[in-house]
């Protein structure tokens, strides 16, 4: 709380202070799974996880729409880029999270009250 108060010029009273809570209802944000070339592998990558290389685009594309869904299953709104081998974006989708699995991630999320 010192740092809060000391951030705002203390001017902030332990009942304003004490107000001070993270949004909890706020949506999650959105996930970007994306699709390019490495080298000679094509290769799916997201914030969340460890990169994943296949051989073809085929593949590795079919792996990148299975990453989306999964997400959206777990709540998040997804979108997934598919680059060229030359870098340049393709396509763009995106898949929209489901509702009462997002609504179960936010009741797993709750603080415990001390």
């Amino acid at each position: 709380m010192s740092q809060l108060k000391s951030a705002v010029g203390g001017r902030l009273s332990r009942a304003t202070l004490a107000r001070v809570e993270p949004a909890h209802d706020a949506p999650p944000a959105e996930r970007v799974v994306v699709v390019d070339c490495l080298g000679t592998a094509w290769r799916v990558h997201a914030a969340h996880m460890e990169p994943l290389r296949f051989r073809t685009a085929a593949e590795a594309e079919k792996a990148g729409r299975s990453v989306a869904t999964n997400l959206t299953l777990m709540g998040f709104d997804t979108r997934l880029d598919t680059h060229d081998d030359a870098g340049g974006l393709v396509r763009t989708m995106r898949y929209f999270g489901d509702r009462e699995a997002r609504d179960l991630h936010r009741t797993r999320r709750r603080h415990l009250d001390s």
